[in-house]
């Protein structure tokens, strides 16, 4: 897994998660298409949750092995320039919503649990 680890804004959760929605997924959807993406997963702290510091979002992306997960730029390039690939522009710029606490941390697996 590539995990990073995200801090919104003051103001911004909403935004930064319709961004998410709209371009971050749907990059990862088109990804799995093309086997490069097992799974991804968007996770946030409960707005009534605990104060986690310096992050509460995190973002997950299985890639398909080692290579896929060094080919990442070239793929989403390839994605991203692609007419499957529909950019819908959010309502902040990235960089006004959100700061990295720790950007593409790379986790192996450890223990899983039966698919569902």
């Amino acid at each position: 897994w590539a995990v990073d680890l995200v801090r919104t804004l003051p103001d911004m959760a909403d935004a930064y998660r319709a961004s998410i929605e709209a371009n971050w997924a749907s990059a990862r959807a088109l990804a799995v298409e093309r086997g490069s993406v097992v799974s991804y997963r968007a996770l946030t702290v409960p707005e009534d949750g605990p104060d986690l510091g310096p992050w509460n979002l995190v973002l997950m992306t299985q890639y398909a092995d080692e290579a896929a997960h060094a080919a990442r730029e070239a793929t989403f390039d390839s994605i991203f320039a692609s007419p499957a690939f529909v950019f819908r522009a959010p309502a902040h710029p990235s960089a006004e919503m959100r700061t990295f606490a720790a950007g593409d941390v790379v986790l192996r697996t450890l223990v899983e649990g039966p698919a569902r």
